[in-house]
């Protein structure tokens, strides 16, 4: 009977070696445990970006034609940490202009001058003017978590001709960076 198992097993062998099919030796176990180590090389690059501002309102309240009339207001910036940004203010929704007076109205055909100032003399026209000859305010974000915060002054010059009534305007606020 061994030898007959023995035939039948070389056959089988003989049968599965024929087909394509390769016998595996016997699995043994390992020795011991072992490991082998490898790098990943990591990298990103971080770009400027902006990702909130906001501008509170510049609000005068009441105003007697014949005094000029200074408020302030904020425009706030959070940009990524050291990024260069600039911020321009425009010339407003009422006829006005980025380099000189802006115009509130009445909704109807009456204006009053008001501007816009970097600076709290208010001697410095804040507006969108560009480049080296620009009128626009420059800076660098502090970190996403951390807003920057600059400073609008705004004035009402002497305007003895003012018709009264209550005077709005808009002025759209961009952040280069």
């Amino acid at each position: 009977m061994k030898k007959l198992t023995l035939i039948k097993s070389v056959a089988a062998a003989v049968a599965v070696i024929g087909s394509g099919v390769a016998m595996a030796a016997p699995y043994a176990a390992p020795s011991g445990t072992g490991n082998v180590t490898t790098n990943m090389a990591v990298s990103a690059s971080v770009v400027h970006f902006c990702k909130a501002q906001s501008a509170s309102n510049l609000s005068f309240g009441d105003f007697q034609a014949d005094t000029a009339k200074d408020t302030t207001s904020t425009v706030s910036v959070k940009c990524t940490s050291t990024s260069p940004i600039e911020i321009l203010l425009g010339a407003g929704a009422n006829g006005g202009s980025a380099s000189g007076a802006r115009k509130m109205s009445d909704g109807g055909s009456n204006t009053i001058d008001y501007n816009l100032y970097s600076d709290s003399t208010r001697t410095v026209n804040w507006g969108s003017t560009t480049g080296s000859a620009g009128n626009t305010v420059t800076g660098s974000g502090a970190g996403l978590g951390t807003a920057v915060e600059n400073t609008v002054y705004g004035r009402i010059p002497v305007q003895e001709g003012a018709v009264p009534g209550s005077y709005t305007d808009t002025v759209l606020v961009t952040i280069n960076y």
